[in-house]
């Protein structure tokens, strides 16, 4: 699925954070707010950036 789907995919597992490469930001921009108001959406391109994220802030 695309970006729309794994929103919704996020939502439905009760996910809180998403981490999504910037290439997609302009996708999650053309949705509906709706979809995402409610998730901490995290863009990166660094595989560090994820890394500390998800091992050190949480």
């Amino acid at each position: 699925g695309g970006i729309k789907e794994k929103i919704l995919a996020a939502k439905r597992a009760m996910v809180k954070t998403v981490i999504l490469p910037f290439k997609n930001k302009a996708e999650i921009e053309i949705l509906p707010e709706e979809l995402y108001k409610d998730l901490n959406i995290i863009f990166t391109d660094s595989i560090e950036e994820i890394v500390d994220f998800v091992l050190v802030r949480h």
